[in-house]
């Protein structure tokens, strides 16, 4: 005759305690008032009682991956995040993707350890890449398949390749083009070291206009290498480009021999 002694307090919900084999059993259905407190009397066949024993079980949350996003990744720059879990009895570790939910991008790996996906993107093909993760506490529970999903973006490529050719004294206006990254292009800037833009000529920064009036042919053509950096801050590689300056237009007949009637 095992018996919670009545106002001694209570079982956690969802538990009961068996009074032939003293056995508490069940599944707990919430961790409010947790630690459970309640004192317990078992008697003999003979009908003597035990003096009360005073016991507690703490309930903890059920074990829950929190992480429910992640950011995009870019192929070929770095990618570091690392997943997060709540409840359970603590000691998250043995982090797993679920055989046959998908995969992590080319190039990511998940640490089973600490849940860290880190790595380099090699392709943004079959982008967004989606999988499920299962996390174990300390106690060895595992938790539910947590759904999650990684979109891999193309590498920043200025696709720009060539421009075209200048003339001293007239307006130039041409603008630069990229791709891939996370979009929101700026910060165009000429490497330096790399080379200039022809006299007159200079390149916002902001959209990748590059615009004024040539002022000389001297150095023509002229070769620089130009990157950008997406909202990001993620850079390009370096591209190459030549504008060739042409000599400005000019009527070079100065004078012209006398006719006869």
């Amino acid at each position: 005759n095992w018996t919670v002694v009545p106002g001694s307090g209570a079982l956690p919900n969802g538990l009961t305690l068996n009074p032939s084999t003293g056995i508490i059993g069940g599944a707990p259905t919430t961790a409010t008032g947790s630690p459970f407190s309640f004192t317990v009397t078992v008697q003999d066949s003979a009908g003597n009682t035990s003096p009360a024993q005073a016991l507690s079980i703490t309930i903890n949350l059920p074990l829950t991956i929190t992480t429910t996003t992640l950011p995009s990744g870019t192929v070929g720059v770095a990618y570091a995040q690392t997943l997060a879990a709540s409840g359970g009895t603590g000691g998250y570790t043995n982090w797993t993707v679920v055989p046959g939910s998908g995969a992590l991008p080319n190039g990511l790996t998940l640490n089973a350890s600490s849940g860290a996906i880190s790595g380099k993107p090699t392709t943004s093909t079959r982008s967004p890449f989606s999988f499920s993760v299962t996390v174990q506490d300390s106690a060895g529970n595992t938790s539910l398949p947590q759904i999650l999903t990684i979109p891999i973006n193309a590498a920043l490529t200025i696709t720009t390749t060539s421009l075209p050719d200048g003339t001293v004294g007239v307006a130039y206006a041409q603008t630069l083009a990229a791709s891939g990254g996370a979009g929101g292009y700026t910060n165009w800037t000429v490497v330096p070291g790399s080379g200039a833009l022809p006299n007159g000529l200079t390149l916002n920064a902001s959209s990748g206009a590059i615009g004024g009036k040539p002022t000389t042919t001297t150095g023509s053509p002229f070769s620089f290498s130009v990157t950008v950096q997406d909202s990001a801050g993620n850079t390009s590689l370096p591209q190459i480009l030549t504008i060739t300056i042409n000599a400005a237009l000019t009527i070079t007949t100065t004078s012209l021999p006398d006719g006869t009637v």
